[in-house]
């Protein structure tokens, strides 16, 4: 295992790279899924850490539209609905080849071990898809500030992102930008959920705002 990435990420947060069979106690010891640890280092993804239902991407988003824009608090009900649900039981999931280890490489990765594409990123920070696409083929790096709203999306960290990306860690004086989300978490929270359940979770978003009053 050789990844330039993991590298740096290891470097950023003062950590020797681990050996491939101690990567499960790295991701948790920096608190990083495993899912994602092998994204950024270029290994398959076994299927059972992948999404349950591949093809609910659109449901996905159906959820995404409903509560981009929300609070942490207003998120918590909806995860803890989610969350109460029971897995798939026919769970569709399919391994993730091994990969080359760049950037914008490793964004699609981890934007697939959470059942988001472009469309989906895109409707909760506010680019245009044409843009998030670009950043993944590797036309430019990523500006600092951006990495802001993709750690909101992907429930990362984004110095880390940063580090990942060999770009300037996000100052803290960088303007907050329009669009940031607390959905990271709740998109997690779908990925073991069937087509059906997903799209249940989306009609519980609409009938807890439709039915609330004056807290949101």
């Amino acid at each position: 295992m050789d990844s330039v990435l993991l590298r740096r990420l290891a470097a950023h947060r003062g950590v020797a790279v681990p050996d491939q069979e101690r990567l499960p106690e790295f991701a948790d010891n920096l608190g990083w899924r495993l899912a994602d640890m092998l994204a950024i280092a270029g290994l398959p993804i076994p299927a059972d850490l992948m999404p349950a239902d591949p093809t609910a991407k659109r449901q996905v988003q159906h959820v995404l539209q409903g509560t981009c824009r929300l609070t942490a608090k207003e998120i918590g009900p909806i995860r803890q609905y989610a969350r109460a649900l029971p897995p798939s039981p026919n769970p569709r999931q399919q391994a993730a080849p091994p990969a080359t280890v760049t950037f914008g490489a490793v964004l699609e990765r981890l934007m697939l071990v959470r059942n988001l594409d472009d469309t989906s990123v895109c409707h909760v920070i506010g680019w245009a898809e044409a843009l998030l696409r670009r950043l993944i083929l590797g036309y430019f790096p990523p500006k600092p500030v951006w990495l802001l709203y993709l750690g909101d999306v992907l429930d990362l960290r984004p110095d880390d992102l940063a580090a990942l990306s060999a770009v300037p860690t996000p100052s803290g004086n960088e303007p907050t930008p329009d669009y940031r989300s607390h959905i990271g978490g709740l998109v997690w929270d779908l990925t073991p959920l069937s087509a059906d359940a997903i799209e249940e979770v989306a009609s519980f978003v609409v009938h807890m705002r439709h039915d609330a009053t004056g807290d949101w």
